[in-house]
C-alpha cells in the first residue's frame, strides 16, 4: 500500500509538472502573439505615416510644376502679343510717315507748277481770266481728293484700331476663361481625391478591425478548444487512477 501510494503522489507530481510547463507553454504564446500583435501595429501606423509623407510631397511637387508651367505659358504668350504689336506698329508708323512723304512731294510739284503757271499768266493777260478758273477748279479738285484721301485713311485706321482692340480683348477674355477652367478643374481634381482618400482610409480602418476581430475569435476558440481537452484528459487520468 506504500508501494502505491507513493506511486500515486509520483503520478500525481508527473501530472502537475506537466500541467505547470502546459500553462507556461501557453502564456508564453500569449506574450509572444501579443508581441507579435504590436509589431504588426507599429508596422501599420509607419507604414501609413511614410505613405502620408510621401503624398504630401507629391501632391506640392505637382502644384509646383503647374504653377511654373502656367507661369511660362502666359510669359510666352505675352511676349508674342508684345511683338505682334511692336511689329504691326512700326509697319503702320513706316506706311503713314512713307505716305505723308509722297503727298508732301506731289503737293510741292502741285505748287511749283501752280507757281509757274502764274508766272506765264502773269506775261499773258488775255488768259488769266481762264488760267484763274482753271486754277480754282484743280484747287477745289485737289482739295476734295486729300480731303476724301485723309478720310479713307481714317477710317481704315479706325477699322484696324477697332479690330486690333477686339482681338486683344477677346484673347484676353479667352486666356482668363482658360485660366478659371483650369483652376476649377484642379480643385474638383483635388476634392474628389481627397474624398477618394477618405473613404480608402476608412475601408482599410473597417477592414483592420474585421481582421482583428476574426484573430480574436479565432484565438479565444483555439484556447476554449485545448482547455476543453486538458479537462477531459485530467477527467481521464483521474478516472484512471480511481479504477487503479
Amino acid at each position: 500500500m506504500k508501494i502505491e501510494k507513493i506511486e500515486a503522489i509520483e503520478r500525481s507530481e508527473q501530472g502537475v509538472t506537466r500541467i505547470q510547463a502546459a500553462f507556461r507553454r501557453h502564456r508564453a504564446q500569449v506574450v509572444y502573439r501579443s508581441a507579435m500583435y504590436s509589431t504588426v501595429l507599429l508596422q501599420a501606423a509607419g507604414r501609413r505615416f511614410l505613405a502620408s509623407r510621401h503624398l504630401c510631397a507629391s501632391r506640392q511637387a505637382v502644384i509646383l510644376l503647374q504653377s511654373a508651367w502656367r507661369g511660362y505659358a502666359v510669359r510666352k504668350f505675352s511676349l508674342l502679343v508684345n511683338r505682334a504689336s511692336a511689329i504691326v506698329q512700326s509697319t503702320w508708323r513706316g506706311h503713314h510717315l512713307r505716305r505723308q512723304y509722297f503727298s508732301m512731294m506731289s503737293a510741292s510739284v502741285v505748287v511749283q507748277s501752280i507757281w509757274r503757271g502764274y508766272q506765264c499768266r502773269c506775261h499773258h493777260s488775255t488768259l488769266n481770266r481762264a488760267a484763274t478758273s482753271i486754277q480754282g477748279v484743280w484747287r477745289f479738285y485737289r482739295t476734295s481728293k486729300i480731303s476724301l484721301a485723309y478720310t479713307q485713311a481714317s477710317i481704315a485706321l479706325q477699322s484696324a484700331w477697332r479690330a486690333y482692340t477686339a482681338r486683344r480683348g477677346f484673347i484676353t477674355r479667352r486666356s482668363s476663361a482658360t485660366r478659371i477652367q483650369a483652376l476649377f478643374r484642379g480643385l474638383i481634381a483635388r476634392s474628389l481625391f481627397s474624398e477618394r482618400l477618405d473613404e480608402m482610409h476608412i475601408s482599410a480602418i473597417c477592414i483592420q478591425r474585421g481582421w482583428r476581430g476574426h484573430c480574436a475569435r479565432s484565438t479565444v476558440e483555439r484556447l476554449r478548444r485545448m482547455e476543453k481537452r486538458r479537462a477531459a484528459m485530467l477527467r481521464r487520468k483521474a478516472e484512471k487512477e480511481a479504477k487503479a
